[in-house]
């Protein structure tokens, strides 16, 4: 048995409650809660994408179940559903065009929630115009994609 299982069986013989807390920190109801509680954060594409999600399992969920299988509370269409998956997808690929740029950059300048200490200010800069031209070239399809790129870039003075 691992040590992590040998963790969870303790803690669940010693101290049920917590146990319980722990066991809803992996439920679909936590995600909810915490993706709410950073909406601002995560954007409003991903907690819509997660609803959409808890939608289309609603009649699979245990609770729902054992409740005699009420009615789903959430009714998205399907053209609310297909603006839900672009948008969530188009979320995903800022985000991970973020860590791309954070990988490039260097994690050493986003240190706290994204914020540049004061002091790395220039040199934070200088590395953000060294990757500018890389980044354009690397997902940009053509020269008005380039463009636009070039006017949105946020990081020039």
């Amino acid at each position: 048995m691992s040590l992590v299982s040998l963790d969870r069986h303790l803690v669940h013989m010693t101290n049920r409650r917590l146990f319980r807390l722990l066991e809803f920190h992996q439920t679909t109801r936590f995600r909810l809660l915490l993706f709410a509680r950073n909406l601002l954060v995560d954007g409003e594409a991903t907690y819509l994408a997660l609803l959409a999600e808890q939608q289309k399992n609603w009649q699979e969920l245990p609770r729902v179940r054992a409740e005699g299988n009420p009615e789903c509370p959430l009714r998205f269409s399907v053209e609310e559903l297909a603006v839900i998956e672009a948008d969530s997808e188009g979320a995903a690929l800022g985000i991970s065009l973020m860590q791309d740029l954070q990988d490039r950059v260097g994690r050493q300048f986003f240190q706290a929630q994204g914020l540049v200490d004061h002091g790395q200010l220039n040199e934070a800069k200088k590395a953000l115009r060294s990757v500018k031209e890389d980044l354009i070239r690397e997902y940009s399809s053509n020269e008005n994609e380039a463009r636009e790129w070039e006017s949105a870039w946020p990081f020039d003075d």
